[in-house]
């Protein structure tokens, strides 16, 4: 399996291509790509935790207070109940805030935070229906209070908090026709103020949500140039195979996990032979494709913890990791030179294109190694072999073997 860093410009172009741009659904405001919501969704958690707690804590403190003027406008035998109402808005806000440090509220805070909206509001309304008309319209702004609270402080989401507020209006609408009994211009007034309330926060609501994520978009785009940006410069750019700078750091990790795991891990430097002769025979374009199709070859043959590397010109190098023997660094060679040497076919070149690889074996770690010790190392190697007839591969400081003279270790 390819290395999930060894990205081809094509598939880089691809992913860019089909990055989402934030198109969002005009009423629900969700976005039309599923996965980004999701990233959405997860991106303000913690903000929506903070924010929540203390909505919640400012709207059971009002609720609390708003006790000391009971005693002006609550029969003294209606005091204990609306008492009561508080103590389970107490309750409900308590265990919104015991569940905003659960793990669960990742998921399922939409649910949360509309079940506490509604215990909110439905508290509110079982406590109006037990005071007397003459203290309603006192009573009444609190309604008001919690559509702007439900639209614009608990967190919810704009066509949450819609749903929930058409419900209250609903609920307050039969309560002020059944229980109070109140005529028709009465009940108008009354709700033509709750209507503006509804509308003043719901817009309020509608945008500050869109702007939210028209930000989020934002720093989603900013953060996936500074990514993309990164793996150009990691990267390089004819094969996508990781450059040179990318290569030092996997070898210096590669050498601290060797030490600490006891293993071994073996880089290889891989020089095609023949490539100069199909640049000047071709032109470059026919030799950046033999580039191409020979970093698919060799990484055809790999693992998926294995780096390819092109470090320059018609140059490549393997890090090898985990290599319980020198044999098997070996047989990862005589592979590369096996499926390098298959000809390959040009669609516009009549014909096969041949060329054979030269490898040089530095197995580590050693005493002292680095990033720059192991690469000339396997480099020296690699270079006797182009001395001593190419296409053939060499371990360390020993004579260089003609790959087709090597017997199979099986």
């Amino acid at each position: 399996m390819p290395d999930k860093g060894n990205l081809a410009p094509e598939m880089e172009e691809k992913i860019q291509t089909q990055t989402p741009r934030g198109e969002m659904h005009p009423i629900t405001l969700s976005f039309l790509n599923p996965l980004l919501e999701d990233s959405y969704q997860d991106a303000i958690v913690p903000r929506l935790k903070v924010q929540s707690r203390w909505a919640i804590i400012i709207g059971v403190f009002i609720y609390v207070v708003s006790g000391g003027i009971d005693p002006w406008l609550i029969p003294e035998n209606a005091q204990s109940f609306l008492w009561i109402i508080r103590g389970m808005i107490i309750w409900v806000g308590a265990w919104a805030i015991f569940l905003t440090h659960r793990p669960a509220f990742q998921k399922s805070h939409p649910v949360i935070l509309s079940l506490t909206a509604l215990a909110a509001g439905v508290f509110f309304l079982i406590a109006m229906s037990h005071i007397p008309p003459s203290s309603e319209q006192v009573y009444y702004v609190g309604i008001i209070l919690i559509t702007f609270w439900i639209y614009n402080s608990i967190g919810l989401r704009f066509y949450h908090a819609v749903r929930l507020n058409v419900f209250f209006i609903l609920s307050y609408f039969l309560l002020l026709k059944e229980h109070f009994r109140y005529p028709a211009h009465i009940i108008f007034n009354h709700l033509f103020f709750i209507l503006a309330a509804n509308v003043i926060g719901g817009i309020t609501g509608y945008i500050m949500e869109r702007q939210r994520r028209k930000l989020f978009i934002r720093e989603y785009e900013l953060d996936e140039e500074r990514n993309h940006q990164l793996l150009r410069s990691l990267h390089d750019r004819l094969t996508g195979l990781p450059n040179r700078e990318l290569l030092d750091d996997r070898i210096e990790q590669s050498i601290l996990h060797a030490k600490q795991g006891g293993f071994d891990a073996a880089g290889l430097y891989i020089d095609i032979d023949g490539f100069k002769r199909i640049n000047d025979t071709w032109g470059h374009e026919a030799g950046d494709w033999i580039l191409r199709r020979t970093s698919e070859r060799i990484l055809s043959i790999l693992q998926a913890e294995n780096t390819l590397s092109r470090i320059g010109g018609d140059e490549f190098f393997v890090l090898l990791q985990k290599v319980s023997s020198e044999d098997d660094a070996i047989s990862v060679a005589k592979e590369l030179i096996r499926v390098l040497a298959i000809p390959f076919s040009h669609p516009e070149i009549p014909e096969p294109l041949s060329i054979s690889a030269s490898i040089g074996i530095c197995l580590f770690p050693f005493h002292q190694c680095s990033t720059k010790t192991i690469i000339h190392a396997a480099d020296q190697a690699m270079y006797h072999v182009k001395k001593n007839g190419k296409n053939a591969y060499q371990v360390s400081a020993r004579a260089a073997v003609p790959y087709m003279e090597q017997p199979d270790p099986s």
